[in-house]
Order: structure tokens, then C-alpha cells, then sequence
């Protein structure tokens, strides 16, 4: 058996459509927030990995004097969306750790994201 000839590069947008349906992505990233690297053997995608600059929620926080007056919650949601709007953005992510927050989420219509998510902070960044 030979030596496997694995080329990588950086796939152009107009090609994400064909690499998102072989690796059954739920939706085709917004090329000015994205790119593509695939890997090919003898001209063929044997692998694909999306690089997403992404609009994450963080940090949300109400003071525990606060947390069961609704105009806060309100306030704090429609500036968030406000403000969203203004960017165009398409979709937004959001982690939760506390329940409160799962709740508040679900209830904003956010749909629980599959799998596990990590971090790692890169070196000379």
C-alpha cells in the first residue's frame, strides 16, 4: 500500500454549499465570518474544518438584589437585541451555566446546541 498524498488548503465560499452537505453541516456560515480548511486525497474532501468568528453571549449578570424585578431582565435583553440588529447579525451564541440563564435562553427562543464545547486559550495571542 502506498503513502497516502494528504494535501490541505483553504477552501473558497462558493465551494462551502458541496463541503457543507458532505459533512452535514445544519447551515452554511456567513463567508465574512468564516472560512473553510479541507483536506484532500487525489482531488477529493476526506475532511473539513469550519473556522467561525462567531457573536457569543458571556457574562450574563444580574445583581442578586435585582434578579426577580422583570424590567431588569427586560431592559437587558431588548439592549442586547438592539444592538444585534445594528450589526446585522445572523446568529448569536450563548453558553449557560446557571439555570436561571438555560431558562432565560430557551424562553428567547435559543435552541440547545448539540455536543460538549471547550476553550483554549493559544499562545503569543
Amino acid at each position: 500500500m502506498g503513502v497516502m498524498a494528504y494535501q490541505a488548503r483553504e477552501a473558497p465560499a462558493a465551494e462551502w454549499p458541496r463541503i457543507g452537505a458532505l459533512a452535514g453541516w445544519a447551515a452554511v456560515p456567513d463567508p465574512t465570518m468564516a472560512r473553510v480548511v479541507v483536506v484532500e486525497e487525489a482531488g477529493q474532501i476526506v475532511g473539513a474544518w469550519c473556522l467561525l468568528t462567531a457573536i457569543h453571549l458571556e457574562g450574563a449578570w444580574i445583581a442578586p438584589s435585582h434578579r426577580c424585578r422583570v424590567g431588569v431582565v427586560r431592559r437587558l435583553v431588548a439592549g442586547v437585541f438592539e444592538i444585534l440588529r445594528v450589526c446585522e447579525a445572523r446568529v448569536v451564541y450563548t453558553a449557560a451555566v446557571d439555570p436561571d440563564v438555560g431558562r432565560l435562553a430557551r424562553k428567547l427562543g435559543f435552541e440547545r446546541f448539540p455536543g460538549e464545547w471547550f476553550v483554549k486559550a493559544l499562545a503569543g495571542t
